[in-house]
């Protein structure tokens, strides 16, 4: 058996396979570009065949995990692994069974710019977000992660970002991918943070406005780097600039509220990074953090900050409540300030 190993490829036989995943599943994907026959046909998961279907994978002995890979071995071309995901076993009513069910593999197929691995990591780090069981929840981290970084080695600038939000977080709480090469070396085990660094860098350089004010924020604590503050506060600017469509001239010349908001009033602007980037521009002028401490501009610019997200948080984005709030609270503290309440914090 060896022998014959070594005389075919390894993307004929893979040094590990994925154990729970048969072959009629492998099949079914390479015919049809996703194990499963129901969803890659477009039947509704109410059919007949979706029931049949249904009762065969609850006579099935194993356990699908979260997901599961196919690694390449020491000599594989790819460097990352083919990866397969499953999701909750639940039914057109939403009803959800026990186990999971097989729901997609990558890569399957061409995929330019990595659109699709970005939408399978996107849906798995939703998951994971939600899941009450922490066993669960880190194992949609570590299968999100893998589909981010095929998605950034096929150009996708935002699956960076969000592999430097994964990082930064240490959402899987160290249990990070490593190729098959880096998992014999004794540097493999690199500080996490670092890598937020080095991937939002990556994704800033190439114009990312989250990236860029997620990228500040680190500089300015010194987390995975040097602390910087007036490198965080030019990141801030950059970010905001960015978002909105605008230049940093007119972000100078944007002396009030109302003309911080004609900035980013054009369709391509991006309401939620803009206010991102106005609280932290805003705290750096509070308590003069690279740059000039100035607090008519820091008031002006809470206040645009507030707005901003007031707007995402209305429209249902729910992740920048936190943000809103700590907007809400400097905006708070500059009133306090002017009606002799409280001073500014240093």
């Amino acid at each position: 058996m060896n022998a014959i190993k070594c005389m075919l490829p390894l993307t004929v036989i893979p040094e590990h396979r994925a154990a729970s995943v048969s072959a009629v599943a492998r099949a079914v994907s390479s015919a049809f570009g996703s194990p499963s026959f129901i969803r890659a046909n477009g039947m509704p998961e109410s059919g007949c065949i979706s029931r049949v279907a249904a009762r065969l994978r609850r006579r099935r002995a194993t356990t699908m995990p979260v997901y599961q890979v196919d690694r390449r071995g020491f000599f594989g071309n790819e460097r990352l692994p083919r990866i397969w995901v499953s999701e909750p076993n639940c039914g057109a009513d939403g009803a959800c069974a026990q186990g999971r069910r097989l729901s997609g593999s990558y890569p399957c197929g061409p995929d330019m710019r990595g659109h699709r691995a970005l939408q399978m990591a996107e849906h798995l780090f939703a998951e994971g977000s939600a899941a009450s069981d922490t066993a669960v929840s880190i194992a949609c981290f570590q299968a999100a992660e893998i589909l981010y970084l095929h998605a950034s080695e096929r150009g996708s600038v935002e699956a960076l970002c969000r592999l430097g939000a994964l990082y930064c977080a240490d959402l899987c709480q160290g249990a990070y991918w490593r190729d098959s090469v880096s998992a014999h070396a004794k540097h493999a085990r690199e500080d996490v943070l670092r890598k937020a660094v080095r991937a939002l860098s990556r994704a800033a350089a190439r114009g990312d406005a989250e990236a860029k004010w997620r990228l500040g924020d680190m500089r300015a604590q010194g987390a995975g780097c040097e602390m910087e503050q007036a490198l965080a506060w030019n990141l801030y600017r950059g970010a905001f600039c960015r978002a909105a469509g605008c230049t940093t001239d007119d972000l100078d010349a944007a002396g009030d509220t109302e003309r911080i908001l004609a900035l980013v009033s054009g369709d391509g602007a991006r309401l939620a990074d803009c206010g991102c980037a106005a609280v932290r521009m805003a705290a750096c002028l509070e308590h003069g953090r690279g740059c000039e401490r100035d607090r008519a501009r820091a008031s002006a610019w809470y206040a645009a900050a507030v707005r901003l997200l007031d707007s995402c948080v209305n429209a249902g984005s729910w992740l920048y409540l936190e943000e809103l709030t700590s907007a809400e609270s400097g905006a708070a503290r500059d009133t306090m300030n002017h009606d002799g309440a409280v001073p500014f914090r240093v």
